[in-house]
């Protein structure tokens, strides 16, 4: 109940709070029939939201960090011509 709560209220605009009177909860499971909390039953589960911060978008992202610069090696040029060994031999 508290996570769907905090998520609901975390999408409300402004200064907006959850209340009694813009809110309810709906309840339907296997074995159980629909039910609504509403009222005073409604409010101590809002009461659970006291103290938990409210996320207004997403978790700010650190700020990228430049790349180090890195020493760039000369290219390599091979050579085009063929070489040639010789050897003497007596």
């Amino acid at each position: 109940m508290k996570h769907g709560l905090c998520a609901l209220r975390d999408t409300l605009q402004g200064d907006l709070e959850l209340n009694v009177k813009n809110c309810s909860i709906g309840i339907v499971g296997e074995g159980h029939p629909f039910r609504i909390i509403e009222g005073d039953e409604l409010q101590k589960y809002l009461d659970l939201l006291e103290g938990v911060i409210k996320r207004t978008g997403p978790e700010p992202q650190p700020e990228p960090q430049p790349e180090p610069e890195v020493e760039q090696a000369p290219p390599i040029v091979e050579d085009t011509e063929p070489q040639v060994n010789v050897m003497q031999t007596e």
